[in-house]
């Protein structure tokens, strides 16, 4: 296709193509970003305050100086997502911008990454396919406009343990293998499901070098330790009492009234149903109810792509690339996190590293079918370009107006449960005017948000969290409260009547959220 043409002019062709993705990459990451999804996820807000705290004063929001693993909610988050976060609050203060940026940044870092791992595969050519096809991606998209955990972080590193692993096949330098060795293990303090992901995957990638006997052991044997001591840390947390926490809440094992071995061979092969990948997404499973996953009206990959990813399995089976094992491997292990858990359905949070060998499996079959195509009458050739473009464009086209529709539908309870910053803005803004604030506990982890809207505590401790139907006693006649609630729950109070509506808050789609009154 580009036999013609000047080494100078491909280059500047190749160049603007790639400034021209990642442009657009950057775009539909970074677009109302702040607003989109609307509202603010308690775990965002953990990552962001605890992020804002070290930055401040180098201890953790429960005050322990820069912690490996951070208490939060009680489940111990990773380090890495709270860490990388740091810079960006410096940068954009403490709000929902710089939190989900962290998700920006690394994403936009891992197409980058497959470019290059594309041309080091084969050519620029194929670098910018997979490039491409990452970039409209919807379930990379949408993952990295959020932050509830570091997924991003997760996808770049596994990503980067690919390109060393790669370069080892080709070149056979042990330093390579020694760097595979550091990424993968550096994954797992990422995102909670690299912990099943990684180890599984580097011990079988580590037993395929060691069976084909071409690589000396001194190699291996110093990959394995460096992953080793990398991972001690984390090895001796899930050691202590605490280290397990969050696997114990979701583990299907800890369910008494559930078959886990059926539970987790059905949510398996959900993982694999048209359904989840082509046509609904995580969000419209069966049995799933929360909304924060994915985006409504399609699914985690475009349906187009479909054929794609037969031709490129075929492709990377009849050729018997070195490059077969990593990709249906990981194919193979992605499904388990999501599987393991007590949701039948797919969690496209806890299945984020399957992004990977779809997308390579795309590219290659996009290749290969442009190589076949290269072979006939150019008019027809040019129809087939023609008609792919135009679907192409399409269903990206269609997935930004779904994704601006979002917020219509994905802000209530079950969603980015909207209305904490609203009330705390309000708050703040009458902070001399009453003695006691009380936002509703109508959200997960209430008690951060009000570190997070307001930390500098301009509020004096008089903000604090309070439902008026659970406890009544929070009203003391002598005092000037505010409280906000919900309108249902405003409907279950006995004395209804004697509250006085100060504030509305709406959702996006126009239906009440919150009312912030006082009680006379």
């Amino acid at each position: 296709m580009f036999k013609s043409i000047k080494p100078s002019s491909k280059n500047l062709i190749f160049y603007s193509i790639f400034f021209i993705i990642i442009t657009a990459a950057f775009l539909v990451r970074v677009w109302d970003l702040g607003k989109n999804p609307a509202g603010f996820f308690c775990d965002e807000a953990s990552i962001g305050y605890n992020a804002y705290s070290i930055l401040k004063t180098g201890k953790d929001e429960w005050g322990i100086k820069l912690p490996i693993f951070f208490k939060a909610f009680g489940e111990y988050k990773n380090p890495l997502d709270i860490y990388f976060t740091i810079p960006f609050v410096a940068i954009f203060g403490l709000n929902e911008f710089a939190v989900r940026f962290t998700s920006v940044f690394f994403s936009l870092l891992s197409l980058v990454l497959v470019f290059f791992i594309g041309k080091k595969m084969k050519d620029k050519v194929s670098g910018l396919i997979l490039m491409f096809i990452l970039a409209i991606n919807p379930w990379h998209i949408h993952l990295s406009r959020i932050n509830l955990e570091g997924f991003q972080i997760l996808l770049f590193l596994l990503l980067i343990s690919i390109f060393f692993l790669l370069r080892f096949y080709k070149h056979n330098k042990a330093v390579d293998l020694v760097l595979f060795s550091l990424f993968s293990s550096l994954a797992s303090y990422s995102y909670f499901p690299a912990r099943i992901i990684m180890p599984l995957f580097f011990i079988v990638i580590i037993f395929s070098v060691l069976f084909k006997k071409i690589y000396f052991s001194p190699e291996v044997a110093t990959a394995v330790l460096i992953y080793i001591v990398v991972s001690l840390p984390l090895i001796f947390h899930l050691t202590l009492p605490q280290g397990l926490n969050r696997w114990q809440q979701v583990s299907v094992f800890n369910q008494k009234k559930i078959n886990p071995i059926k539970k987790i061979a059905t949510s398996y092969l959900l993982h694999f149903s048209p359904d989840f990948l082509f046509l609904k997404g995580d969000i419209d499973m069966p049995g799933q109810d929360v909304t924060r996953h994915s985006i409504r009206g399609i699914g985690e990959f475009y349906l187009w792509q479909l054929p794609f990813i037969i031709l490129g399995a075929y492709y990377l089976i009849i050729k018997k690339s070195k490059f077969s094992l990593p990709i249906f491997l990981l194919l193979i292990l992605y499904p388990l996190p999501s599987s393991l858990t007590i949701n039948v359905s797919p969690q496209a949070t806890r299945s984020i590293t399957g992004i990977v060998p779809f997308t390579f499996l795309t590219a290659f079959g996009v290749d290969c079918f442009l190589y076949q195509l290269n072979k006939i009458n150019h008019s027809i050739r040019l129809i087939v370009l023609f008609l792919l473009s135009f679907v192409v464009v399409f269903s990206f086209v269609n997935f930004v107006h779904l994704l601006k529709k979002y917020p219509l539908y994905s802000s209530d309870s079950w969603g980015w449960q909207y209305g904490p910053k609203e009330t705390m803005n309000y708050f703040l803004s009458k902070k001399d005017n009453y003695d006691e604030f009380y936002m509703a506990v109508s959200f997960n982890g209430p008690k951060i948000f009000l570190k997070f809207y307001d930390p500098d505590n301009l509020c004096q401790n008089k903000c604090k969290m309070g439902d008026l139907l659970l406890t009544p006693e929070i009203y003391t006649s002598s005092k000037r409260q505010l409280f906000s609630l919900s309108p249902t729950r405003l409907k279950k109070l006995k004395f209804k009547d004697k509250f006085k509506i100060k504030k509305t808050i709406y959702y996006p789609n126009g239906k009440e959220a919150f009312l912030i009154g006082e009680l006379y």
